[in-house]
């Protein structure tokens, strides 16, 4: 049985979704402001949130709220970067991600060699295959469109107080920096030829359709899924954090959250060259060995080539001697014979004599 989940951006299209396509049974992945909307386009319900880790400290305080008031019911927080270390309920994202090697190292790849990274929204679409999710309906991806947010309208201060890196003559930057689309997309088709995973978009006119397929239409009726209006009384921004917490000027705290996210950084390079340095060092001992081993064979083919010297002097003295001996025995019997020879010539003349 398959195992369906809605994943909505915070992109323009989230107000254009085709109910048609909509399946009821998903799970709901939301993402960073997404509260900011003006209806309930995807319901009440939040199985999964996620939000970078530089927001965690004022998003944490928000999504509590809106749980306490009744206006959604959210249930499991993502964040990154260890979020546990300062809240100890947030799970981590990438600990869900990494455990994909194709996955891991696209994000390493762009992260270490470019500074590009993820959005939030491609991010929970490779948590989702992780969660073993292999229907992932896709809305709200517009790529940063050009197109109005829809609470563009609406003022946001308290964000803007405390993200003032967000604002409009500013955000584009951010984004065209460390968003890119082209990695989004790839990252889209990493999925795609990597996974099961089937991506499907639920609106008909936004820039994901360019790379994924529409859904099947489920239910060809307008009363698929009622979308529910808000209350005029709505969290429409960020909330201000109790005094206790903002005595810290903002940028304070951001120096801390940074020198933190630096420390583990530096922790995590310094334990990989640890990790080479005693590769090293077992390599070295082994070369080291090898060169002992190697000696010692050395020695003994140089011990026995003594021997062998030894043993062929010793060889040639005795050849030497046979030599000698062999030519005293020659003489001799040359002697012997010439001593025979004229012995026996007496005895004939003698013989002769005495015929006579």
């Amino acid at each position: 049985m398959s195992k369906k989940i809605i994943i909505c951006g915070c992109g323009p299209s989230i107000t254009r979704i085709d109910y048609r396509r909509f399946p009821k049974d998903a799970a709901v992945f939301r993402m960073n402001n997404f509260f900011f909307e003006d209806k309930y386009y995807a319901g009440r319900k939040v199985d999964y949130y996620y939000t970078d880790f530089g927001f965690l400290r004022n998003q944490f305080f928000n999504l509590y709220n809106l749980n306490e008031n009744k206006e959604y019911d959210i249930d499991t927080i993502y964040s990154n970067q260890n979020p546990k270390r300062v809240m100890p309920t947030v799970e981590d994202i990438d600990t869900v991600i990494f455990q994909n090697k194709n996955f891991s190292e696209y994000i390493c790849f762009y992260d270490r060699y470019y500074k590009y990274w993820l959005s939030g929204g491609i991010r929970a679409v490779f948590a989702a295959v992780m969660l073993g999710y292999d229907e992932i309906y896709m809305v709200g991806f517009d790529f940063y469109s050009n197109e109005n947010y829809p609470w563009k309208n609406v003022d946001h201060p308290v964000l803007m107080k405390y993200t003032p890196r967000d604002s409009d003559d500013n955000i584009k930057n951010v984004i065209n920096r460390y968003h890119p689309t082209e990695v989004q997309i790839k990252a889209l088709e990493l999925v795609k030829n990597t996974t099961k995973a089937k991506l499907y978009s639920i609106c008909e006119n936004t820039p994901l359709n360019n790379y994924v397929e529409m859904a099947p239409i489920i239910n060809d009726t307008d009363d698929n899924y009622i979308v529910e209006e808000k209350k005029e009384s709505y969290t429409k921004d960020w909330l201000n954090l109790p005094e206790i917490q903002s005595a810290v000027s903002v940028s304070e705290v951001q120096k801390k959250e940074n020198l933190q996210n630096d420390i583990d950084r530096y922790k995590s390079e310094i334990k990989s060259l640890q990790y080479k340095l005693t590769q090293m060092e077992s390599q070295f001992s082994t070369i080291v060995a090898d060169k002992v081993n190697l000696e010692s064979k050395i020695s003994w083919i140089s011990s026995e080539n003594q021997n062998l010297v030894q043993k062929n002097i010793a060889v040639e003295k005795k050849f030497a001697t046979l030599v000698k001996q062999s030519f005293k025995f020659n003489i001799i019997r040359l002697l012997s014979h010439i001593t025979f020879g004229k012995t026996r010539k007496y005895f004939n003349n003698i013989k002769k004599s005495m015929l006579i």
